[in-house]
């Protein structure tokens, strides 16, 4: 492409870049005070990122058509400067998206690696290909004794060009890196980590081959049951109980019978499911799996279950984001930010999931726990305690199937004792 070619199309692509500058720096995304996104902002981005994507494309062409060609000792001086130009303009930026990502930067980046083939790596890494680094280095300096070759016009283009700060190129150039190389080694930590905790899943320290619900208790829950309510449950001596945190280990979603099912979500998924059976949505140690029941409380040894005062439409969306969900992998790497893959709690709390500013939801704070963001099924507990305090609580507690380990006794407790529970110890060998 000639050099006046693409300096004509320069202002242009600048102006496009401007209004999308300004869409991104107030998109509400950006502006969450929590680690937790709502849906409607979510489709914003994905519309915003699709102008990202057109917007870095011919960027990339213009990069691309000002590379120059040398015959002996001949440069052309013009693309030389306009090739200087854009590498700056490109790598500026990459460097006002890490300036508006700011604290939002790994949701972000894990957003846009599950929903975009030409996500913000894709285009970061560009920029570091050898003659563009190379050109962003060379000093203005270096190119004025040859003023006398370049066009007028794009001689302004070098007068005008800032510099880009050194710190900031830093900190991009180490984001850039650390992202890239983790993104790949979750990759690998995830293949160990299904296996390691596969086997972990299934050992147990125990002879004790019954677990201690019995189906009475569960006979008198579906009594009052509800199609939206939320389990908490826990199996004592599971290996799994010592490297998750506080005494309740595992959250699902409780759906009702097939007929419920079947009537008000037109899935094929539903089509395998017994009318005779009720059944539970779950995170288990492989994917996202629907249950039976009775099926889900013989590997249990309490339940407790509690019920959201949603309106009936988000009851609803919230059932049916759980059954979308279905067959995803289990998050073995914890990254609560994935929705490609989901630890129990984050199948439950994202189904209930703010999907605009005025819809309702399930108000919770992750815990960092190493470098993981994640949601101890635990803290769930401690929200009930907050919400019992309200004069319309968003969730109450409903049925508590409690036990005594020492005497294997279960039994239909009260609310004192499910509030105490958070408490008991996580180890089997110290409980009652």
């Amino acid at each position: 492409m000639h050099y006046k070619k693409i300096y004509k199309k320069i202002p242009s692509i600048e102006k496009e870049y401007d209004n999308l500058k300004k869409d991104l720096e107030k998109h509400s995304l950006l502006k969450s005070k929590k680690n937790q996104y709502f849906k409607e902002d979510k489709e914003e981005f994905k519309k915003i990122w699709k102008r990202y994507i057109s917007f870095f494309d011919k960027l990339k062409k213009l990069l691309k058509a000002s590379w120059y060609r040398k015959f002996f000792f001949l440069i052309n001086y013009n693309k030389l400067v306009l090739r200087k130009y854009l590498a700056h303009f490109y790598f500026k930026a990459i460097l006002d998206l890490l300036k508006n990502f700011w604290k939002h930067e790994v949701y972000i980046r894990v957003f846009l690696d599950e929903n975009f083939i030409k996500d913000y790596w894709f285009y970061a890494k560009y920029i570091y290909l050898s003659r563009y680094i190379n050109i962003i280095n060379t000093p203005k300096i270096f190119i004025t004794p040859f003023k006398r070759y370049i066009d007028k016009d794009i001689y302004k283009l070098l007068d005008n060009l800032k510099e880009l700060e050194f710190k900031n190129t830093i900190n991009a150039d180490y984001n850039n890196l650390f992202f890239y190389i983790k993104h790949r080694v979750d990759k690998f930590i995830f293949i160990i980590s299904k296996y390691v905790w596969y086997f972990i899943a299934h050992t147990r320290f125990s002879t004790r081959k019954n677990w201690l619900i019995k189906k009475k208790n569960i006979d008198k829950y579906l009594e009052i049951a509800k199609p939206w309510d939320i389990f908490l449950s826990r199996g004592n001596w599971n290996a799994t109980n010592i490297s998750i945190p506080g005494f309740w280990k595992h959250m699902s979603m409780y759906l009702w019978t097939w007929k419920y099912l079947k009537e008000n979500f037109k899935l094929k998924i539903l089509d395998d499911l017994n009318d005779n059976y009720n059944y539970i949505i779950e995170a288990n140690w492989d994917w996202i799996e629907i249950v039976n029941i009775y099926d889900f409380v013989k590997h249990n040894d309490y339940l407790w279950v509690s019920r959201t005062n949603f309106k009936k439409e988000k009851i609803h969306r919230s059932i049916k984001s759980a059954l979308s969900h279905f067959w995803k992998w289990y998050d073995f790497i914890f990254n609560f930010y994935s929705d490609k893959r989901l630890v129990c709690s984050a199948l439950v709390l994202k189904s209930y999931a703010k999907e605009n500013n005025k819809d309702e939801w399930i108000d919770i704070e992750l815990e960092k726990i190493g470098i993981s963001l994640i949601y101890p099924p635990n803290n769930f507990i401690k929200k009930i305690i907050e919400e019992s305090l309200k004069k319309n609580p968003s969730i109450e507690w409903v049925f508590f199937i409690d036990s005594l380990e020492k005497t294997w006794e279960n039994f239909i407790s009260n609310i004192y004792e499910l509030l105490k529970s958070w408490k008991r110890s996580k180890l089997s060998i110290f409980l009652k």
